[in-house]
């Protein structure tokens, strides 16, 4: 007789399980939530830079005008089987201070590894051991701000220094950054308005921003992109999500490997790119000569002119597989199935659109 060592196993789960819920006592199931939370004052007499480094950790830090001080709010969380062990835990969690010249650094540590035991009882019912800790820190806003966490939300806001974020895990909330945003993170979605510049590096998650002054660097495997309001150029690179642009002062270069594109009022030279997608392109130019790189490789590729090129442009336009729509005072040199060739009046700009499957459509709606 054959017999198959999976039902067999399977058998086993199915038998074993239900004594368990039979036998196993309802006190098992219950738990003790302790919270805890102690203040701490730090002179921010000669510091310039603030470090935190924590994991589990949910950190919040606001910028206060004329302030000398660094505010540490500690609030302590403990889930146990008991009050006695729930105190006795949250006592062995603490936060270090380092101080070296001109920084500040705060780490949290949690006794032992800081991990959670779970059985199986536990994961289907919930219980069980949980500690994590939330900071609440004020500080000088002039103080320079950085982060390293490995899960846990970031906030931070009214900061007038530079702010560098390293996070693997956790969503990243951002406001009034007069200077530098840098971002790197692994998953999370990160949302920044009123910034003085801003850098992302993320793996996945999406990433929203408006308002901000300087420039935009972003670059995201997988996720979604939205910029409102950018008074510098723009640079947006995204394997997998849609990117949407409104309001670019300066130049503009994006791609996407899968998703759609659409930007809305450009300002400055736009070049974009779109793999798998439609490509949608509101210009609004600034007066002199600009350059327009638009490409897909199968998708929809849409080029209006909000405010019209005063001095016009020379046009090339080509497409393997689609019809061209074209509602412009352009003089013709070249017309075919694939390709069309012209100039719309002095011609000194540059207009190149270019897809594999796709309509091309480009007009002039603007004064």
């Amino acid at each position: 007789m054959i017999c198959n060592n999976n039902h067999v196993v399977l058998k086993g789960i199915l038998i074993v399980l239900p004594l368990i819920l039979i036998l196993m006592p309802l006190g098992c199931l219950a738990s003790y939530e302790y919270e805890k939370t102690e203040r701490m004052e730090l002179s921010a007499d000669g510091v310039r830079k603030l470090a935190i480094i924590a994991s589990k950790c949910d950190v919040r830090v606001t910028g206060r005008r004329n302030s000398g001080m660094v505010v540490v709010n500690i609030i302590r969380s403990v889930r146990e089987d008991s009050e006695e062990k729930a105190r006795e835990l949250a006592e062995k969690m603490r936060v270090e201070v380092r101080e070296s010249s001109g920084m500040i650094e705060l780490v949290t540590e949690y006794p032992g590894n800081g991990s959670e035991s779970i059985n199986i009882i536990e994961a289907i019912f919930g219980g069980g051991r949980k500690v994590s800790m939330d900071l609440d820190i004020t500080v000088p806003e002039e103080l320079d701000i950085t982060f390293d966490t490995s899960s846990g939300d970031i906030e931070i806001m009214n900061v007038a220094g530079n702010v560098g974020v390293s996070t693997a895990s956790g969503d990243v909330e951002a406001s009034r950054i007069e200077n530098k945003l840098i971002v790197k993170t692994a998953s999370g979605d990160i949302d920044a308005e009123m910034i003085g510049s801003l850098a992302v590096e993320a793996a996945s998650g999406d990433i929203s921003a408006a308002d901000v002054k300087g420039s935009c660097v972003i670059s995201v495997a997988s996720g979604d992109v939205e910029l409102e309001g950018v008074g510098g150029g723009v640079v947006v690179k995204a394997i997998s999500g849609d990117i949407e642009l409104e309001g670019v002062t300066g130049n503009a270069e994006v791609s996407a490997t899968s998703g759609d594109i659409e930007l809305e009022g450009m300002g400055g030279d736009v070049k974009a790119f779109s793999a798998s997608g439609d490509l949608y392109v509101n210009a609004a130019p600034a007066p002199g000569r600009k350059e327009y790189e638009l490409g897909t490789s199968g998708g929809e590729l849409t080029l209006i002119f909000s405010r019209l090129l005063s001095e016009g442009f020379v046009l090339q336009a080509s497409t393997t597989n689609g019809d061209f729509e074209l509602d412009l005072p352009i003089q013709i040199s070249e017309m075919s199935r694939q390709r069309v060739r012209g100039v719309v009046r002095e011609g000194k700009s540059r207009v190149i659109v270019e897809t594999s499957s796709g309509n091309i459509t480009i007009m002039e709606k603007g004064v």
